[in-house]
């Protein structure tokens, strides 16, 4: 929250998920007011000098779900006289200005590739013996292995709009499977059925703060919607079943759906970010109340999938920033549960068992500043994770001659 420079009003930023906006009221209480028309993640924002509107830091364009480039626009209370004011791939957040308009910032830079790290040693052990499969220019998030790793599907901006591509690990060669050229709609987390015949992934545009959730084969033919707001995909063991979370009147629920059609079958009435097996077992996710600020989050079993729950872990939403959206993926044998988790600047793999007890860790990578968002993928043989990490650096700059 800030207040104006008159002291007269008190912005802050309010939203969910994907759908942001500054907003205001005034100081002696009233009526909400809307200064941004933006819904997209945000950063940060400052009163311009004279309180009639805001710079901020929005994701606006960008057309990949996490981690997103973030710039900053100005702009005058109720979305009038929109402005641009960096452009690129580095992202510049949590601005603030003085009153000749000169802009502070914080500047970001993130490099993603994908690595495969062993499981098996200790934490420090397995980032040195980690293996760096992509060497990319731009995003490249999100990886999820085919039967046998021949092949990763991943989410890349590459070619300037985020798309679905495909890996052959044998001979490095890619292939563009989806082919979004529209910059309102951004394309978002792909899963490979371990049967190998379909990717589950999502779609965003701007029309709701919500994803849908769509099913495709793995040429990118037979690309159809399977949900209308849903994502936090994940299959059963034997590819049967697609688990995903709709939003419901109380938050989320868990359906589940057959890649060969008939519609979706409620599964849950609460829960989402599901991991299944294909032995009855579901593991899920509840946020529970926010009490400091930050919601903390339980893992919890069902064993059957739509019975009495109990507790596998509490994670405190100390480790779980806002742009994390960490979802557990299940080990091939069905014994660990993969879960991503920050300690400060960096983003650790952390495995929590599935039958009970203490998580244990499986990355350490020290002081350096590194991103991992969303999920991970095990290899099929459970030996290995393949992640997506964004090593980072920062610095505070001073924007000077933008006129917001």
């Amino acid at each position: 929250m800030r207040w104006s420079p008159d002291d007269r009003k008190l912005g802050f930023q309010r939203g969910r998920t994907f759908d942001y906006d500054v907003f205001y009221v005034p100081a002696e209480g009233g009526s909400l007011h809307a200064i941004t028309q933006d819904g997209n993640p945000l950063e940060g924002f400052a009163w311009l000098p004279d309180g009639s509107g805001v710079v901020y830091s929005s994701s606006r364009g960008d057309t990949v779900l996490y981690l997103r480039t973030m710039n900053l626009w100005s702009v005058k209370s109720g979305g009038k006289n929109l402005r641009q004011l960096t452009f690129g791939e580095t992202s510049y957040i949590s601005p603030d200005l003085d009153r000749h308009g000169n802009i502070v910032a914080t500047r970001r830079q993130i490099q993603f590739n994908i690595w495969r790290y062993p499981v098996d040693g200790s934490p420090e052990e397995n980032v040195r013996r980690g293996v760096q499969i992509t060497h990319q220019t731009g995003t490249v998030q999100t990886p999820s292995a085919g039967p046998g790793d021949r092949e990763l599907v991943y989410l890349s901006d590459s070619g300037g709009h985020g798309n679905l591509w495909i890996l052959n690990l044998e001979t490095a060669q890619n292939r563009q499977v989806t082919f979004e050229d529209d910059p309102q709609l951004a394309i978002g987390v792909p899963v490979w059925s371990p049967d190998g015949k379909h990717i589950a992934y999502v779609k965003r545009g701007l029309t709701a703060w919500n994803v849908d959730l769509w099913l495709m084969n793995p040429d990118g033919s037979d690309a159809h919607k399977v949900s209308d707001g849903g994502g936090w995909a994940c299959w059963s063991r034997d590819s049967q079943w697609l688990y995903f979370s709709p939003p419901s009147q109380n938050g989320f629920r868990i359906d589940k759906a057959s890649p060969g059609g008939g519609g979706n079958l409620l599964v849950r009435a609460e829960g989402q970010k599901p991991a299944a097996d294909s032995r009855g077992k579901l593991f899920f996710v509840q946020s529970l109340p926010a009490l400091n600020g930050l919601s903390d989050m339980e893992i919890l079993l069902a064993d059957p999938e739509n019975g009495p729950a109990r507790r596998l872990a509490r994670i405190s939403g100390s480790r779980l920033s806002s742009w994390l959206l960490m979802q557990p993926v299940l080990s091939p044998d069905g014994k660990w549960l993969a879960v991503l988790l920050t300690d400060g600047p960096t983003t650790d793999i952390w495995a929590q068992p599935a039958a009970e007890g203490p998580m244990r860790r499986i990355t350490d990578f020290g002081r350096q500043a590194t991103f991992i968002t969303r999920r991970v993928s095990w290899s099929s043989d459970g030996h290995s994770i393949y992640a997506a990490l964004g090593k980072g650096e920062a610095d505070i700059v001073l924007l000077s001659n933008l006129k917001p």
